[in-house]
Order: structure tokens, then C-alpha cells, then sequence
């Protein structure tokens, strides 16, 4: 190795930020009628709370779901 090489400064690697994983709010109707609301943390996005709440309830017991981000006072 040459002697520049090991007297060059490395320069530190940026760590990436993790983008906040998202907060989603889903309101199913299912097809006995009944209605319930869902709060989905941790999603990657909105297809993504939209899959998770539609795997826990099962895709055929739901007639129509609303997904919607979930937007707080602080942020």
C-alpha cells in the first residue's frame, strides 16, 4: 500500500435515515353490515395498511374498506 493511501482521511459514510413508517386509519364494512375501525402502525404505505387489515379480517368477509393516513397535532 502506498504511503498517500494510508495517510488520507476517510470520510465518515452518512448513516441513511429510516423513513418513518407510516400510521393509517381503516374503517371495513362487512357483509353482515357490522362496522369497524383499524389502526395500522407501521405500514409502508397505504397499500400496505389496506393488506394488513384485509389479511386479519379475511378478504371475503369484507364488503367495503376506507383507508386513510393518519395525520397527528405534532407531526
Amino acid at each position: 500500500m502506498a504511503a498517500n493511501e494510508s495517510s488520507k482521511p476517510r470520510g465518515r459514510k452518512s448513516k441513511a435515515i429510516p423513513k418513518k413508517r407510516g400510521d393509517y386509519i381503516a374503517a371495513a364494512r362487512f357483509n353482515d353490515n357490522q362496522t369497524q375501525l383499524y389502526f395500522v402502525r407501521n405500514a409502508d404505505d397505504i397499500n400496505d395498511a389496506r393488506r394488513m387489515v384485509l389479511e386479519e379480517v379475511g378478504y371475503e368477509n369484507v364488503r367495503c374498506l376506507l383507508v386513510s393516513e393518519r395525520k397527528t397535532d405534532n407531526g
